[in-house]
């Protein structure tokens, strides 16, 4: 809709005073309002005492808004992604392709006619499909997987998976410019010897976990499997019944997780029939958590902090010494990464204290909290004659993973060595079938795992504030 606009001048119909007189009945009129002109009041000042009275706490509103920590930082899915998808097509591979017998499942054939559509609708997703195994990656064409539904096209003769993680030949879906995180999903039956399962971990290690927003997930899945598994031997075709095949996924942690969560939920496995890990400094997907506290006898007020209410404490008016007790529900007192994972916790203590509206750590304020993990419930403990007098103080508290052992519950997955066969054969379960396991698996995962312990990383974090008097 086009505007139009009257015009105003000399020359305009609209500005019709054209005359001396017009001019003089104009200053009149004006010379008239100027006399019935009023001041205004003034407005009623404000006694500092009633105030106070009213507000206990005033707390000026630029000031308010620097007491509120930083927002939680942990990045949401990506809209739009890159996703290139890298096949094993070495010849162990097709030894997948085969009838399940009753009580079992072939998700292989469901991955081959599947993923690739589960993958692409969960996000708005480029998918590329790749080969690898003997020489370079080679990316297919528009059959994608579905070409590998046949035992003939698993012709490579060996595995070179490293060249699948260092693989950067694929182009972005699109133009310059344009912000598309990438994931990368490797598929294949992982297997390699000690040396060479380290050598891969430490692969990942470098092009992905020293980078703090990015991840390396694995999701093992069990499949139905006839043939001879790839083992030094050369172990019989009726060694096994079913075997491992793994998801290698990497990318942004969010993203890690939720091809994860789309692969197992959209290809409908059996919780008995995989397990998952996702290593990345960002462990937990939400860091920040809500906190109560009960402290009888003590003053909470959450008018000093806005924003605050049934999100941190506010505890007031302290002048000696407070122990106070964490409400939580039973199921946020342990952070749970999985049955494969067991993390100890210790707790680290931050302080910012807030003086005439600005606020800096102080680090002679950190040991003014304590926290006693051991006692049920938490027990928070501020020491008074570490503070000082009339000031604000936002004390953050971080439980820290202790990762006091190697990964855990991995023995259905893992082979150590091909010694532990028996006459070449996995041994039998209790329903007679023949589960194998993957050679060096705990290596591989335990050296990814020690990437992690290499860093602090917080599982949960919670605020709380103390206003001394």
């Amino acid at each position: 809709m086009r505007r139009t606009y009257g015009r105003v001048g000399p020359q305009g119909s609209k500005a019709g005073f054209g005359s001396t007189a017009s001019f003089v009945v104009m200053a009149l009129v004006a010379g008239l309002l100027a006399g019935c002109r009023h001041d205004p009041k003034p407005e009623p000042k404000t006694d500092p005492k009633s105030a106070s009275k009213t507000d206990p706490n005033p707390v000026k509103e630029d000031v308010a808004l620097t007491l509120l920590p930083p927002p939680d930082g942990a990045s949401a899915v990506s809209k739009s992604i890159d996703l290139h998808f890298y096949l094993d097509s070495s010849g162990s591979m097709k030894n997948f392709l085969v009838a399940a017998k009753p009580g079992q499942t072939n998700y292989f054939t469901r991955v081959l006619n599947k993923a690739g559509d589960i993958l692409s609708e969960s996000w708005n997703a480029n998918v590329s499909f790749w080969r690898f195994g003997d020489g370079e990656p080679r990316q297919l064409d528009g059959d994608g997987l579905s070409k590998f539904l046949v035992p003939a096209a698993f012709t490579d003769k060996s595995t070179h998976i490293e060249k699948a993680i260092a693989d950067k030949t694929h182009a972005t879906g699109e133009p310059s410019g344009v912000d598309r995180h990438q994931v990368k999903v490797i598929l294949t039956d992982l297997f390699q010897d000690k040396d060479g399962a380290g050598k891969l971990a430490v692969l990942l290690d470098e092009a992905y976990l020293n980078q703090e927003s990015m991840a390396v997930g694995v999701l093992g899945v069990r499949s139905a499997f006839h043939g001879k598994p790839d083992l030094p031997g050369h172990p019989d075709p009726d060694a096994a019944d079913s075997m491992p095949f793994y998801f290698l996924i990497s990318g942004q942690a969010p993203d890690v997780r939720f091809a994860i969560k789309h692969l197992v939920e959209d290809l409908k496995i059996a919780d008995q029939d995989y397990f998952k890990i996702v290593f990345t400094q960002r462990p937990v997907e939400h860091l920040v958590h809500n906190l109560k506290v009960n402290a009888v006898g003590i003053t909470q007020d959450d008018r000093p902090v806005p924003g605050s209410r049934n999100r941190f404490p506010v505890l007031t008016r302290v002048r000696k010494d407070v122990k106070v007790s964490m409400e939580e529900p039973p199921e946020e007192q342990k952070v749970n990464l999985g049955p494969h994972i067991k993390l100890g916790v210790h707790p680290k203590v931050m302080a910012v204290a807030f003086r005439r509206g600005q606020g800096s750590p102080d680090s002679k304020a950190q040991e003014g909290l304590t926290l006693a993990l051991n006692e049920e419930p938490r027990q928070i403990t501020i020491h008074r004659s570490a503070l000082d007098a009339n000031t604000m103080y936002r004390f953050q508290i971080d439980l820290m993973e202790d990762w006091e052992q190697p990964l855990a519950n991995l023995d259905p997955w893992n082979l150590e060595s091909p010694q532990d066969l028996v006459n070449d054969r996995y041994p039998e379960d209790a329903k007679g079938g023949r589960p194998g396991r993957t050679l060096s698996l705990r290596h591989f995962l335990n050296v990814l795992r020690l990437k992690m312990s290499q860093h602090e990383t917080p599982l949960a974090r919670y605020y709380i504030y103390v206003q001394t008097n």
